[in-house]
């Protein structure tokens, strides 16, 4: 009995729960795709959409297209990272130079998953909305009917607060 004790409170400071809205995100420390350094917030104050990401995944480039024409019109009010999911860099450029990505969005590699597991990302695309002070205020796993919409009157909530 005691020794399952003290196992349950050894792996109780590993164990950490998914950040659920209203949670600040995570830290995001990453390279980009070019090999340069981000570290969010690059903008202090601006919403931000975090988007999980694999250059295989076809839900995923349905949601990048809807997130291009989101974007479009709020013109640098939002920034945008891509997060993708542990592909070669190579790979990457690859796909981009014929699948450009929204305009102004960072693309940020995530080689060992350490990003996903801080933002509990269990499914592909998942786009994370956080408001100017770095709290999740929308989470949409996966991608299907709804998805341009919702996050477009998500991202209107948090451009006029």
């Amino acid at each position: 009995m005691r020794c399952a004790l003290v196992l349950l409170l050894a792996f109780a400071g590993i164990a950490h729960a998914d950040p659920r809205i209203g949670d600040h995100a995570p830290p995001l420390v990453a390279t980009t795709v070019d090999g340069k350094s981000y570290r969010l917030p690059a903008r202090p104050g601006m919403p931000v959409v975090i988007d999980f990401f694999a250059t295989w995944c076809g839900p995923c480039r349905a949601a990048m297209g809807a997130l291009d024409a989101i974007l479009a019109p709020l013109d640098g009010q939002v920034t945008l990272i891509i997060v993708d999911a542990g592909e070669p860099p190579a790979a990457i450029s690859g796909f981009l130079a014929t699948h450009p990505p929204p305009r102004g969005a960072t693309v940020v590699l995530d080689r060992d998953g350490a990003l996903a597991r801080a933002f509990g990302e269990h499914r592909l695309p998942t786009t994370f909305l956080l408001d100017g002070n770095g709290v999740i205020r929308h989470i949409d796993r996966g991608y299907g009917p709804g998805y341009p919409a919702r996050v477009a009157r998500w991202l209107r909530e948090l451009t006029t607060i």
